[in-house]
């Protein structure tokens, strides 16, 4: 069984919370091959630069901290992004990682990948998640200016892309990243989602178990509680349509930064009985909070492509979403949902009600866009099949330098 080394500024449990370490989580279990994990530590619950064991969605996996991130009470924490730091360890710890023998590397971003570009070593494999610049989801403001942005691009993205073994692309923006930067050894493979998990459920039982006490329309949202998702467009979108149907509710699951600030405001607005906070939700219960809803809602300034939009679809939900990222590949207005094209409060209530007249024939094509394209069964064979390439590749490379 190939040995691949996955590395991710996470504790590959729930920090931090996002679509990168929930995809990795849902992948894990399926492909078949040894994985090795390579992360951090949240308040020194494993130790830091020992090999240890780590089970991951009931798979037993070798796990190496190589830091430790305390979100919640370092004062370095709250200014220093956690990937920044995360480069150094990996720096740092890059014998005693590389000590594990893999034959490959997987990293879900891009700046990862620097402390390994190096022919000798395994053939590394990036895969372009969320946003294709990620100063542009930041939450720290300072790091979101276009300059940096600008910098990150020189600096980090042409330098790993084209020297990386192979990129994944999940989308087609990502393809034209790839294309632009004159990245050519790249593969399209979208998310996966674990339709095990994520079906659709009785409503009324969903909405009883969570506590939702309603037979009015519900909305939903997952995903974190930051800038780029759009969440005071999405506030003001479901008071607009909670002014026309009072018994409506909207459920947010999720945390990050904005937290406080949107509490804040849904306590202004006097929408505190109506909007929940249902904070950061395990795996496992996320489909009773999707199932309990009647329509996703996703008003991001910008995106790769969500995991939770693929999740909610696979629980039967339509989707309303503004037109950001690799959206448009997934969701076809009046098919499986709607795309919004503007940032109007007016537009996306309309594509609600929309959604809602058209629940039952969307909720069916959202079922079959997740059957036909996005199982993670059929990811995981996708992204094994890759590992094997890579690696087969390399020793052919390998072996023609030694025959020199």
């Amino acid at each position: 069984m190939l040995k691949v080394l996955f590395v991710e500024c996470s504790d590959f449990e729930t920090f931090p919370t996002g679509g990168q370490l929930t995809y990795l989580k849902s992948l894990i279990p399926f492909i078949d091959v040894e994985p090795h994990l390579v992360g951090v530590s949240v308040d020194s619950s494993h130790s830091v630069g020992k090999w240890g064991e780590k089970i991951v969605n009931g798979r037993k996996c070798r796990f190496l901290s190589i830091g430790v991130v305390r979100p919640k009470n370092n004062l370095l924490d709250k200014f220093i992004p956690y990937r920044m730091r995360f480069v150094l360890w990996l720096r740092k710890y890059r014998e005693q990682i590389l000590s594990s023998g893999a034959e490959a590397i997987y990293v879900q971003t891009q700046e990862a990948a620097l402390p390994f570009l190096n022919t000798c070593l395994p053939p590394v494999v990036l895969r372009l998640a969320g946003a294709t610049n990620p100063l542009k989801g930041s939450r720290f403001s300072w790091a979101r200016i276009h300059f940096l942005e600008a910098l990150y691009e020189r600096l980090v993205t042409r330098r790993v892309l084209p020297h990386v073994a192979k990129v994944v692309a999940i989308n087609q923006e990502c393809v034209r990243l790839c294309q632009t930067i004159g990245a050519t050894d790249y593969a399209f493979i979208p998310i996966g989602v674990d339709q095990s998990l994520f079906y659709p459920r009785n409503k009324a039982i969903c909405r009883k178990n969570i506590g939702i006490m309603t037979d009015g329309p519900v909305f939903v949202f997952v995903g974190r509680l930051s800038k780029i998702k759009g969440l005071d467009l999405l506030l003001d979108c479901f008071a607009l349509f909670h002014q026309e149907v009072p018994e409506a509710r909207l459920l947010i699951a999720g945390d990050g930064e904005e937290r406080e600030g949107l509490r804040n405001r849904i306590n202004s607005m006097e929408l505190k009985e109506e909007v929940h906070l249902l904070g950061n939700v395990t795996h496992n219960r996320l489909p009773q909070i999707l199932n309990a809803a009647d329509v996703f809602t996703l008003t991001s300034v910008a995106e790769g492509l969500p995991n939770a939009i693929l999740e909610a679809m696979a629980c039967g939900l339509p989707v309303v979403a503004t037109d950001v990222g690799g959206i448009h590949e997934v969701l076809r207005s009046g098919v499986n949902g709607f795309l919004i094209g503007t940032r109007q409060p007016r537009d996306v209530v309309k594509a609600l009600r929309q959604a809602l007249e058209k629940q039952e024939a969307l909720g069916q094509g959202a079922i079959v866009t997740i059957n036909k394209n996005y199982s993670i069964e059929s990811v995981a064979k996708k992204t094994e099949s890759l590992f094997k390439e890579v690696i087969a590749s390399q020793t052919v490379s390998s072996a023609r330098l030694e025959s020199r």
